[in-house]
């Protein structure tokens, strides 16, 4: 999936990392360099569902030079299992 977003501060936006709350959910493609005032930017989060039955919720967390410093995206997903034919 990939999120967009717009730098709605009052200075330029540096994300620095981002982490996925396990090794199923990876963040890539964010922006490295600065995102200016009114400035658009997109990443990608992918995934891996494989031995994960039901919903799921998992979060990505954001490094940056917000006012809180961290920024956490959830993503759910309610995945069913494929049947053996």
């Amino acid at each position: 999936t990939t999120f967009e977003f717009t730098n709605s501060g009052k200075a330029p936006l540096v994300i620095v990392s981002m982490k996925g709350s396990c090794g199923c959910t990876v963040a890539n493609d964010w922006p490295k360099e600065p995102i200016p005032v009114g400035g658009k930017g997109s990443f990608t989060v992918k995934f891996n569902s494989k031995g994960k039955p039901n919903m799921q919720q998992k979060n990505i967390t954001i490094v940056a030079n917000t006012e809180k410093g961290r920024e956490v995206v959830k993503i759910k997903a309610n995945v069913k299992p494929s049947s053996s034919k």
